[in-house]
């Protein structure tokens, strides 16, 4: 009878070490593909992180070229500001010596007629 019994008690045996075989291979692959899971996830996040700095990056330049770009605006029109009012400026005095210039003459024909 042991005999009868211990047959069945291997295959038992061997079954139970086949299905635990199995399960560890299913926890193996399970693990396996949580890791490779975990990597991909953290490749991409490394690749958002890199684009997120690119771009920052890149806005700050850009940044930096509008403001250098309008500080020189800025300057070249008050500088184009203070050429065309020193021109105004010019002109004017021109224009007051020419009123100085005709009231004087004005006055000294005057004079020479009231003497007269």
């Amino acid at each position: 009878e042991l005999r009868n019994v211990l047959p069945e008690e291997f295959r038992q045996a061997r079954w139970i070490v086949k299905e635990r075989e199995g399960m560890i291979e299913e926890s193996k692959r399970q693990s396996e593909r949580i890791i490779r899971e975990a990597k991909e996830r953290a490749d991409m996040l490394v690749n958002e992180t890199e684009i997120l700095k690119n771009a920052t990056r890149k806005s700050e330049d850009m940044l930096a070229v509008a403001e250098a770009r309008s500080r020189t605006i800025r300057l070249e029109a008050e500088d184009y500001a203070d050429e065309k009012l020193a021109n105004l400026e010019a002109a004017l005095h021109k224009i007051l010596s020419a009123i100085e210039k005709g009231r004087e003459q004005f006055k000294s024909g005057l004079s020479s007629e009231s003497r007269e």
